[in-house]
């Protein structure tokens, strides 16, 4: 698809001296959400990586105007592509912050086609939080040679709780403590076909919950040739369980050894920035949290009693399904966990710096095995 800019404003470069940038060294870095995230994702992160390098010789514009597939092309002003910059940082904003992958890679295909065509600029850099990194990945597999490198942090590359939730939830209603606090079959029925239909919907096929498409992912970016394939930088950034246990892997809701990509081939570079930063949620924890979000909690509390005699993770996980279907929400703030909110931790942001600089020299960065360190 091709676009035809419809700005001709003045250039905002330095008019004294020669830029020190030419067009062809540009680089626009685009910031994907991950799932339930939003347009604020990557704010602070940029917002932060502007202002270290001010006065340095590492050149970062954060372009404030975040892009989205409609409307695209009045999104992209020009002229701030002009400035003397080395890098722009972009943030990208899916149609649905729940999609599929395929769908979000479609969208991210359109924006950069715009603005390769908009801004002449060619050299692309992806940076994904949790999802967004697997929807970067996806994308270099489907667009091969399109861009340069992918960055991501706190990404679960392997299967994680949403598939453990899948396959558990038949067994969950199950429970005569479930049955009883829903007190008809009939509820109990329509409770467990809508959460079962949220998984399959929003959290299986193409997205969290299926250890196909992680098969899919980790084959494709096998098979990509080696031309093709983008430098890859993966940051760990924190690990969250369901107990205190941070070295019981069941129940990790996203593992540090999946954030550093283990078990995928040519990982250029792994990062773990903060990998004993671990939390844990408890059923206690996370109703705490609904009561000061939600204006109707306190009719789920036959439900509350029920999984209190359920293995606490179960439910716990089952919580945060039943959060999403919870009406009259006062906000759409999302369980405030060390994940949500890393891309802002000032060692990621250093980390993010160091990605987008780093050149692959040594052996091992040239050429990573499948049998990586993490």
């Amino acid at each position: 698809m091709s676009y035809k800019s419809s700005f001709t404003g003045t250039s905002d470069s330095s008019t004294h001296n020669q830029p020190r940038y030419q067009k062809s060294e540009k680089v626009i870095i685009l910031g994907q959400h991950g799932y339930l995230g939003n347009e604020n994702q990557f704010i602070g992160c940029f917002n932060k990586i502007e202002e270290i390098s001010r006065g340095t010789s590492k050149n970062y514009y954060h372009y404030s105007q975040e892009l989205k597939v409609e409307n695209l092309e009045s999104q992209i002003n020009i002229s701030k592509f002009e400035q003397d910059y080395k890098y722009f940082m972009v943030r990208t904003v899916f149609s649905s912050n729940i999609g599929r992958v395929a769908d979000q890679v479609k969208e991210l295909h359109k924006i950069i086609d715009a603005l390769r065509t908009i801004t002449g600029i060619t050299h692309f850099y992806l940076i994904g939080h949790s999802k967004g990194g697997l929807v970067n990945m996806k994308y270099s597999i489907t667009y091969p040679g399109e861009v340069e490198k992918l960055i991501s942090i706190g990404t679960p590359y392997n299967p994680n709780f949403w598939g453990f939730l899948q396959a558990r939830i038949d067994d969950i209603f199950a429970v005569p403590a479930v049955i009883e606090a829903l007190h008809l079959d009939g509820v109990l029925a329509a409770v467990h076909g809508a959460i079962y239909g949220l998984l399959n919907d929003f959290l299986c096929d193409e997205d969290l919950g299926s250890i196909v498409f992680y098969e899919q992912l980790k084959k494709g970016w096998k098979n990509l040739s080696k031309s093709s394939k983008p430098i890859v930088y993966a940051i760990g950034a924190s690990q969250i369980g369901l107990n205190k246990n941070p070295n019981s892997g069941g129940d990790m809701i996203v593992a540090i050894t999946s954030q550093l990509a283990n078990g995928y081939p040519y990982i250029n570079k792994r990062k773990p920035i903060i990998s004993d930063n671990y939390e844990y949620i408890t059923l206690d924890s996370f109703w705490d949290y609904l009561k000061l979000k939600c204006d109707v909690v306190e009719q789920c509390k036959d439900i509350y009693q029920a999984l209190k005699n359920i293995n606490d993770g179960v439910a716990v996980l089952l919580g945060f399904v039943l959060a999403f279907m919870i009406p009259n929400n006062k906000d759409n703030e999302v369980y405030d966990l060390i994940h949500t909110r890393e891309c802002t931790n000032n060692d990621v942001v250093q980390a993010v710096i160091e990605a987008c600089d780093f050149v692959p020299t040594t052996q091992a960065e040239l050429n990573s095995s499948y049998n990586a360190k993490y």
